[in-house]
C-alpha cells in the first residue's frame, strides 16, 4: 500500500511540475506571438496581424481581444462588424481593460440591432471568457487523468469526463 501511495505522489508531483513548465511554455508563446501581431499590426498590415490576434483571443488574451474590437469597428484586416467589434470588447473588458468597457459603451450606442449585439457578446462569452477557457482545460485535464488511470477503453465512448 506504501509503495503504491509514494508512486501516486511521485505521479502528482511530476504532473504539477509538466503543468508549471507548459503554462510557462504557453505564455512564452502567447507574448511572443502577441509581439508579432504587434508588429504586424505597426507596419500596417492588418491581414496578418488580425489572424493573429484572432487565434490569441479565442484563446482568452484579453489585449488580443481588445485588439480585434478595434479592428472589426475600423475594419482593419476584416470588413467592419460593430456587433463583433461590441462582443470582443465585451470579452476585452473582463480584463480589466478600461479603454474596452468605455469602447464597449459607444459601439453599443452605435448599433442599432442592440439584441442582436447582446446575443453575440453572450455567445462569444461562452466560448472564450476565462471561465469558458478555465472550464474547458478542467475537462480536458479530467479526460485525460482519467486515460492515464485506465479509465478509458481508447475512444471517447469510454472516457469519463467527471
Amino acid at each position: 500500500m506504501n509503495k503504491i501511495l509514494n508512486h501516486c505522489v511521485g505521479l502528482a508531483c511530476a504532473l504539477l511540475v509538466f503543468t508549471l513548465q507548459s503554462s510557462s511554455l504557453v505564455a512564452d508563446d502567447l507574448q511572443e506571438d502577441r509581439a508579432e501581431a504587434d508588429q504586424y499590426y505597426q507596419a500596417q498590415q492588418y491581414r496578418e496581424s488580425y489572424k493573429l490576434y484572432y487565434k490569441l483571443a479565442k484563446k482568452g488574451d484579453h489585449h488580443s481581444q481588445a485588439q480585434l474590437a478595434a479592428m472589426f469597428a475600423r475594419g482593419e484586416g476584416t470588413e467592419i462588424d460593430l456587433i463583433d467589434a461590441y462582443a470582443w470588447s465585451m470579452l476585452a473588458a473582463q480584463g480589466g481593460d478600461e479603454t474596452a468597457l468605455k469602447q464597449c459603451d459607444e459601439l453599443l450606442s452605435q448599433i442599432g440591432d442592440k439584441a442582436k449585439a447582446e446575443k453575440k457578446a453572450e455567445k462569444l462569452n461562452k466560448k472564450y471568457s476565462d471561465q469558458a477557457l478555465s472550464e474547458q482545460a478542467a475537462k480536458r485535464e479530467r479526460m485525460k487523468r482519467s486515460h492515464e488511470m485506465g479509465g478509458c477503453t481508447g475512444g471517447k465512448l469510454g472516457c469519463s469526463s467527471h
